[in-house]
């Protein structure tokens, strides 16, 4: 049984890997001149590094603490980065 249309949707990698070489491609036809790729932690390593690799950039990382409301821990309000800056989630809290 084949996945539904929402399925689909949700999902158009097989995982974060596949997004990342898929995203390489997309790149690889800009000329930049002495880019940068930064990372956040987690999911976002994962996709970077086939980036990283293929368009043979230099990786960097940006560590963040999210900041979840406390009645759902699906949701942020928003996080804080090393360097002790706040970003907040403005679709969650205008």
């Amino acid at each position: 049984m084949g996945q539904s249309a929402k399925e689909k949707r949700l999902d158009p990698f097989r995982n974060r890997e596949e997004a990342g070489k898929r995203l390489a491609d997309r790149l690889s036809t800009l000329s930049l001149e002495s880019p940068v790729l930064l990372a956040i932690p987690r999911g976002g390593v994962l996709v970077a590094l086939p980036v990283a690799r293929k368009l043979r950039l230099p990786l960097g990382l940006v560590p963040i603490r999210r900041l979840p409301v406390n009645w759902a821990t699906d949701i942020e309000i928003g996080c804080t980065t090393d360097t002790c800056g706040f970003h907040r989630n403005r679709a969650f809290n205008g």
